[in-house]
């Protein structure tokens, strides 16, 4: 068994999958590079994409990246991701060579071309996992399941517009529910919670995969320190005026207002609680640390990890919110991770209403 804590030699191959069986047929070769980006931070989260140099002709269709890791005479195979590569452009020289360029979505992306009909809708009391299986099966060719036994109940009745794209309706029915997809490099979507076990704990003992330079970035310009909710003819404001708090309208001086006129809120929520809660749920800043490393296999979007580098102030439990790997002479992960800085938050804050 590979100890992926410690360095390891590594190849990488490209293998056609038959789009039938999900499975590889042949060894396709004469690959130059390839990169793999995954993100979990856009609008619909995780149409990974990748991109690939061939040399040759190359034919469009599924194809599976995989790594061959060796540590001391131990080898793993490691499916690093499935896509559906279209030639993008070609390179000719001369007469006897040239080379293509192709560019791949994710096993997910065809629920993005599918769209919902009039009148599609999911029933209060559903059960929320397998109504998302079903939406899924629609849309997608490769594998999809649920992890494990878990499910949820859809706690509202919801009916979707025309021509929302299915991938949206999924995501919007997973947010309320804290769940999410990750995508597995089988190419196999999983229907699943947020992750709350660490993938890996970020310490001391990672020195060797992982490199030396972290990046931090906070951005606190735009967080609001009013939340002014209004309801029909009600409305109502809450302040975060604690001089305690760096975001607060004493700290700065000013009122950074947030509006909303659609509230969502829970079974016996006063409009002041729900307003509070938002506000707070608001306050609540990301501080993103980037970073490289080598490849460890099942740490996707979503998955948890345990920073422990008390040496430059990165600590704490964190989500991976992108990655870009690169295939080239080894594996190497571009991660970015989210930290709740939780010295922003205003749950400790005294908030006022007016």
């Amino acid at each position: 068994m590979i100890n992926w804590k410690q360095g390891y030699e590594s190849t990488w191959r490209i293998m056609h999958v038959n789009p039938k069986t999900w499975t590889d047929d042949k060894n396709m070769g004469n690959v130059a590079s390839v990169s793999i980006s995954h993100d979990g931070t856009d609008d619909v989260p995780l149409l990974e994409t990748a991109d690939l140099e061939y040399d040759g002709d190359f034919e469009d269709g599924w194809y599976r990246i995989e790594m061959l890791a060796n540590q001391n005479g131990s080898t793993e195979l490691v499916k690093l991701g499935t896509f559906r590569f279209t030639a993008s452009s070609n390179t000719y020289y001369g007469n006897n060579r040239h080379t293509v360029s192709a560019s791949g979505v994710s096993a997910l992306h065809p629920a993005k071309d599918m769209k919902c009909r009039i009148g599609e809708f999911v029933g209060r009391g559903e059960d929320g996992a397998r109504y998302i299986l079903k939406m899924l099966k629609k849309a997608l060719p490769g594998p999809i399941r649920i992890l494990g036994d878990s499910t949820f109940i859809i706690d509202e009745y919801r009916v979707f517009d025309a021509s929302t794209p299915y991938i949206t309706a999924v995501w919007n029915i997973l947010d309320k529910a804290g769940w999410c997809l990750q995508i597995n490099g089988l190419g196999e979507v999983i229907v699943r919670p947020m992750p709350t076990e660490a993938s890996f704990i970020l310490n001391r003992d990672l020195y060797c995969i992982v490199q030396p330079e972290f990046d931090k970035d906070y951005n606190l310009t735009d967080i609001p320190n009013v939340y002014r909710v209004i309801d029909g003819d009600k409305e109502v404001e809450v302040i975060n005026d604690d001089p305690s708090s760096v975001i607060s309208t004493v700290s700065r001086g000013y009122r950074i207002e947030e509006v909303d006129t659609s509230p969502q809120l829970v079974d016996g929520e006063t409009l002041y609680n729900y307003a509070r809660r938002m506000l707070v749920d608001k306050s609540s800043i990301i501080s993103k640390w980037s970073y490289r490393r080598e490849y460890i296999p099942d740490v996707y979007p979503f998955s948890k990890i345990i920073a422990d580098r008390k040496d430059i102030g990165f600590t704490g439990s964190a989500t991976v919110l992108s990655q870009s790997i690169t295939c080239d002479k080894g594996i190497t992960v571009d991660e970015t991770v989210g930290i709740e800085a939780s010295n922003y938050v205003t749950n400790y804050v005294e908030l006022s209403s007016s």
